[in-house]
């Protein structure tokens, strides 16, 4: 065989290992997205509930305003 065939043979064996790991690093990748998206998924719920969290301490902040105007109210007339 001669040096150029032994290169040429070299060359294709290592453009095979090439492509082998690409395509593995393409299917791991693949695989870590997937994960990732089911992750996501899972954590869907407590988004909303950080949502509804947010709105019923909002309304609760309200109420307690509404509360502390009403006390507010009540001791000017005790003392008044």
């Amino acid at each position: 065989m001669t040096s150029l065939a032994k290169y040429s043979a070299l060359y294709e064996e290592h453009m095979a290992q090439i492509q082998a790991l690409s395509e593995k690093q393409e299917q791991e990748v693949a695989d870590l997205l997937a994960e990732n998206d089911q992750r996501l998924d899972s954590l869907a719920p407590f988004s909303d509930a950080q949502s509804v969290n947010q709105e019923v301490t909002k309304q609760l902040e309200a109420v307690e305003e509404q509360i502390s105007d009403a006390l507010s109210e009540i001791n000017s007339q005790l003392i008044g």
